[in-house]
């Protein structure tokens, strides 16, 4: 009366074998070999191909190519799984700094067992990889969530690299990131307006959308303004010194 399915799953069996495979191919130096198969940007098998070359000099050299094994590159998702965690909790801590430390910490733990986050740990895959990247820069570019954001100080040398280098990680692991990417650009310039008062509190979106060309000009004036007044001052400095 009815039709019975049965289905096999050999776990055996790698879920990404094109992955893999693309590595295996960086792992043997033929950098120009792709698969027409990957829609994703070459970042994780280049970063597998790392950890392959590490793993071989570790088990007494041979090269990326000896230690390009299967169960090496799933090793590689050992970092973004122990990461999520804390990158989790610090970014809650950041927006959510009026809650308890124990319901932030489950929280975090909670969203670190995703069941369509956790179990890609388990493949050699670029979903870990991407999500952590994500993460990490989304926790260099979000700011505090405060009632009413505080003028910022310009960010140092050190913290520009290290968003430029998360944002470069980010959309290499996964071209969709670029949305992240996007996302953290935004909030950014937002809280920036936010803090010089170019952009009022607690307009409607309509009226926002509309104020903002406005805002971003202002503000682009007064950082002018403020880098020339910053470099005569120097200059007044250093001329008075002289005297």
């Amino acid at each position: 009366p009815g039709v019975t399915w049965r289905v096999r799953a050999d776990c055996r069996v790698p879920a990404s074998t094109a992955q893999v495979q693309q590595t295996q191919a960086y792992c043997a130096g033929r950098f120009a070999e792709w698969d027409e198969k990957i829609t994703t940007f070459p970042g994780l098998y280049a970063l597998g191909a790392g950890a392959a070359w590490l793993a071989s000099l570790a088990g007494g050299g041979g090269g990326a190519s000896a230690g390009c094994t299967l169960p090496v590159l799933r090793a590689v998702n050992l970092l973004p799984a122990l990461a999520t965690p804390p990158l989790l909790l610090a970014l809650l801590r950041r927006l959510h700094p009026e809650a308890a430390p124990a319901d932030l910490l489950g929280n975090a733990l909670l969203l670190a067992l995703l069941p369509t986050h956790f179990f890609y740990h388990c493949l050699y895959y670029t979903d870990s990889a991407a999500t952590v990247s994500a993460l990490l820069l989304l926790l260099l570019t979000l700011p505090a969530h405060t009632a009413r954001a505080a003028p910022r100080a310009r960010p140092s040398a050190a913290h520009r690299a290290a968003v430029a280098c998360a944002a470069v990680l980010c959309v290499a692991l996964r071209q969709t990131n670029a949305v992240w990417l996007a996302f953290a650009l935004g909030c950014d310039v937002l809280q920036q307006l936010d803090g010089s008062g170019a952009l009022p509190a607690r307009l409607p979106l309509r009226a926002a959308l509309a104020a903002l060309p406005k805002a971003l000009l202002s503000a682009e004036g007064a950082e002018g303004a403020g880098g020339t007044a910053r470099s005569g001052g120097a200059g007044g400095a250093s001329g008075a010194g002289g005297a």
